[in-house]
Parts: C-alpha cells; structure tokens; sequence
C-alpha cells in the first residue's frame, strides 16, 4: 500500500522497514519516494547488487552525480563490472 501513497508516506514507510531490518523494501521505498541517495547508500550498505542494479537503470543525468559515482565504485569494488556500464553512459 506504501507504493501507492504520497512521497512523504513511502519514506516514512521506509524508515519503518529500515528498523525492521527489512532492507530490500526500504530500499524500494527511498527509491519510490524520491530519495536515491539513500536507497543506493542502504543497497550497498547490504549489498544489494540486484537491486541496487535495478534502481541504478531509473538513474539518469539528473540525478546527484555522487549517487551515480559512489554506485559505480561499489560495484567496481565488489566485482560487479558488468554493472558499472550504465554509469559510463
């Protein structure tokens, strides 16, 4: 129900799957609700590299360039180079 609300709800919806360790909804949630930066900081805090690719394809140029960096770099760091293209382009 939290991705049919408002912005403001999904967040805080995140933040409640965030203390219940539920990460992957939090993720989604940030994502959903307009906050990348902290839905990619929570998929690489729990490397999350499927979803963390997911959410990386809604990226574009007008996105904060220090998501897209550190997204990049974590994936480099962890191996994943296949999905460090997307942030070349």
């Amino acid at each position: 129900m939290s991705l049919l609300s408002s912005k403001q709800v999904m967040l805080q919806s995140a933040k409640y799957f965030e203390e219940k360790d539920d990460f992957e909804k939090a993720a989604i949630l940030c994502d959903k609700g307009g906050n990348a930066r902290k839905a990619m900081k929570i998929c690489q805090d729990h490397q999350l590299f499927e979803l963390m690719k997911s959410i990386s394809k809604s990226l574009d140029d007008t996105d904060d360039p220090e998501v897209l960096a550190k997204s990049a770099a974590f994936f480099l760091e962890h191996g994943q180079h296949d999905k460090v293209i997307p942030f070349l382009f």
